[in-house]
């Protein structure tokens, strides 16, 4: 025993009796070495022992090519999951996948001992390691899905106690037995009785989940139950049972976990996917009366401001009247009253400003845009015609460059023409008398691109990235309110379009709006 080094091949000798009958003799190792036996020669003819080797490998590689397939597919699935919000699902599809990886392993050794593969210690390390994991990767799936969180101290003792069984049986064969050969049959009992006690512990655990009405318990009762009367069977049948064809009870037990296991992750995708579509409708039609509540508060508050605008506008303006009439008609006024009362006609003028531009804002709000198909070619030739005579009053070129190739968008012509109305007038107030305004329309596979430039004063570095925010102006007198190139923009967004600026101060500048297009 003190120069034991284990070897497994499988070997088939060949005899010629008398010259005319050939015997086969196939002889095989597929119990671990702890178990202390061999495999029993096969002797018989070529076809009948070629025909064992070939039904062995089939069988074999009907039990592995499944495994590593549902491993892979669901190792993929897990890293699709990964980060959702359904942490059970998501942990226990990466169990399950490396349960079935770790049983795809355990039984690949036919194939390799097929070849004499070498590193014997290592492939039993393997073999027993991968059995281990596997029993750790059903101790995880039974505590997510069958068992309440209350049982997380048992679930951490097990999970503990599992990983250093693991440890060890990849220990003890390169350490342990080499230098104490005699402790083998009594290391290979008690990994098999452990096996068997961890399967029993699963079936009572996936028992109780059944016992609490857990869905997909029974599925898992089975297997678990299944796999541990293997176990105990092929721990009782040492000595007795070496399959011809076939597996070990063992494996058998295993497969069976793998195969319940992969049921039960298919009925779990389906009913995730069930509740998903049902969640989606109801979120939808959530959404939809939350978006039908929230715009009729918007068309109140937009009804409710326009009206209290217009309530205060007729006393404002007859304050404003009066103080013109008292300034004019200079009853009995000094100096400084003058002043005060030109202050208050100055400050009317500012809250009328104001007023107007909060009805302005009102309106845009209160009411959602109505969207029609459009032909944006034939909208900016009308803008053009309509605003020419206009711009050309300031002493101004304005010139239109519109493509010929159709764009269609689904837009509010009223709102469009009222944004590039926006930015036409801005642009007719900053570019001196004899400069040049372009209106252009160009097009891409998926967005029509608008441009209004003009080479007027530009805008300052400092003021560029504010143009668009409300009550930001760049007008030195100050008379504007800044809401212009704002509405402009909220318009743009509610076409689901975009819009950008370049400009350098002195050169003049270029608005680019961009609509997607739609199908004519």
């Amino acid at each position: 025993m003190e120069h034991y080094t284990p070897f497994i091949q499988d070997t088939a000798c060949s005899f010629f009796l008398d010259g005319e009958a050939e015997l086969i003799i196939q002889t095989a190792n597929y119990s671990h070495y702890y178990g202390g036996i061999w495999y029993a020669p096969v002797i018989g003819d070529t076809d009948s022992v070629s025909r064992l080797i070939a039904s062995r490998m089939i069988f074999y590689s009907l039990l592995f090519f499944p495994a590593l397939t549902l491993a892979l597919f669901c190792i993929v699935l897990w890293k699709r999951q990964k980060g959702s919000t359904d942490h059970h699902s998501d942990s226990a599809a990466f169990y399950f996948g490396i349960l079935s990886l770790s049983f795809a392993f355990r039984i690949c050794y036919p194939f390799l001992r097929m070849f004499g593969a070498p590193l014997v210690r290592t492939l039993y390390a393997l073999e027993d390691a991968t059995a281990m994991a596997g029993i750790y990767c059903a101790i995880q799936i039974v505590f997510l899905l069958f068992l309440p969180d209350s049982f997380k101290r048992l679930k951490k003792i097990l999970c503990i106690l599992s990983l250093a069984i693991c440890a060890c049986v990849v220990l003890v064969p390169f350490w342990v037995l080499p230098a104490f050969p005699d402790i083998v049959l009594a290391y290979g009992l008690f990994i098999s009785w452990y096996k068997v006690i961890m399967a029993g512990l699963l079936a009572v655990l996936t028992g109780y989940g059944c016992f609490l009405g857990l869905p997909h318990t029974k599925t898992a009762l089975a297997a678990t139950a299944a796999n541990s009367t293997c176990l105990l069977y092929s721990v009782l049948s040492i000595g007795y049972y070496e399959p011809f064809t076939g597996a070990y009870p063992e494996e058998y037990g295993a497969f069976c976990m793998v195969f319940a296991f992969a049921v039960l992750m298919v009925r779990r995708s389906r009913e995730m996917t069930a509740e998903n579509r049902k969640l989606n409708l109801h979120l939808q039609e959530e959404v939809q009366e939350k978006t039908e509540h929230l715009q009729k508060l918007l068309t109140e508050r937009g009804q409710l401001i326009a009206e209290l605008g217009h309530d205060m506008k007729s006393p404002l303006t007859s304050l404003s009247n009066m103080a013109q009439i008292i300034r004019l008609n200079d009853i009995m006024l000094d100096e400084d009253t003058h002043r005060r009362i030109r202050h208050i006609e100055d400050q009317c003028n500012v809250l009328s400003e104001r007023l107007k531009s909060i009805q302005e804002i009102a309106a845009l709000t209160s009411t959602p845009v109505q969207m029609h198909p459009m032909d944006l070619n034939q909208f900016l030739l009308n803008f053009y015609q309509n605003c020419r005579p206009v711009v050309e009053l300031y002493g101004l070129n304005f010139w239109q460059k519109i493509t010929t190739r159709p764009c269609h968008i689904s837009g509010n012509p009223e709102q469009l023409f009222r944004a590039l109305e926006n930015l036409l007038y801005n642009a007719t107030d900053f570019t001196p008398p004899e400069g040049t305004i372009v209106l252009s329309l160009s097009r891409d596979d998926a967005f029509a691109r608008i441009e209004l430039s003009d080479n007027g004063y530009g805008i300052s570095k400092e003021d560029l990235p504010h143009i668009f925010q409300r009550s930001y102006t760049t007008r030195s007198d100050k008379d504007g309110q800044g809401l212009g190139l704002a509405i402009t923009r909220t318009i743009v967004l509610e076409h689901a379009g975009t819009i950008d600026v370049v400009s350098r101060e002195g050169e003049g500048s270029t608005f680019t709006i961009c609509l997607p297009l739609t199908l004519p």
